[in-house]
Formats: structure tokens, sequence, C-alpha cells
């Protein structure tokens, strides 16, 4: 159905959020750092993207992680190889909370430009049903 990029930086939550992509039929292809995930959208084509908003450095969280992809996204995007991100779809899956010290992460991520926001844990139908919806989107705009 779709080619997605997942970056999520918890291996466990990534193979969770894989498999159950894959049993909709969608192609993963799966990172855990915003480094990665850019080099992947540098020389491959995807229809959405997937991503945690904060990484877990040394017991704190870092904007190395879909805060830092988001933006490289919708800035970079414009221009160069990677120009197709600044309008492809973002879905933010986070387990942030008020405890990281972000307090609005729904309205921070999509400051930043993603599109839609779910919190972990994530069920199977929200995760399907925020993928069609993204992906019927882009189709048509």
């Amino acid at each position: 159905m779709a080619n997605i990029l997942l970056m999520e930086d918890d291996a466990d939550q990534r193979e969770l959020i894989s498999d159950l992509l894959e049993l909709d039929g969608h192609e993963v292809t799966a990172t855990d750092s915003a480094d990665a995930a850019w080099e992947k959208l540098a020389s491959q084509d995807f229809d959405l993207v997937i991503t945690d908003l904060l990484i877990a450095r040394q017991g704190s969280y870092t904007p190395e992680g879909g805060i830092s992809l988001i933006g490289k996204m919708r800035i970079k995007g414009r221009v160069g190889r990677v120009r197709q991100t600044e309008n492809m779809p973002i879905l933010v899956i986070t387990g942030a909370d008020t405890g990281t010290g972000v307090s609005d992460i729904k309205g921070l991520s999509e400051d930043l430009g993603a599109d839609m926001v779910l919190q972990k844990p994530v069920r199977q139908s929200q995760l399907s049903s925020a993928v069609k919806l993204l992906l019927s989107v882009r189709r048509t705009s």
C-alpha cells in the first residue's frame, strides 16, 4: 500500500509499530535516529513519515529526534535532493507528556509541521485510521 519511514528510538516500540503497519500491508523502513531517517529520505521515496518526537539520551530527552527531523523536512525539504519532504505527511507518535517539560506536545508538533499526533501506547485501529487519513490527504493535495 504505502512506503513508510518510521523513526523511533525505542527498539520495542519500533518493532511494535512496524508490525502494526505491516499488518495493514505497508512497507516499513525503520530507523532509530533523526540523522538516519534524514539519510533514508535523501535516498528513497516515501509516502509518509512516522516519528517519535523526543529521544531519550543519557537519562534526559533531547530535540535530536522528531523535532529535528520535522524541522529538516519542512525547511530543507524545500530544496535539493529531499525537496519532496516539504509537503510529505508526518505523523508523530509520542509517549511524551508534561513530565518531559513539554506541556503541549500536540501544539508543539503541529507548530513544527506535523500533520497529526498520537499518544503512546497506540492502538492498531488508531494507527490504521491515522495512516489511511494522512495518505488520502496527500493524494488529493
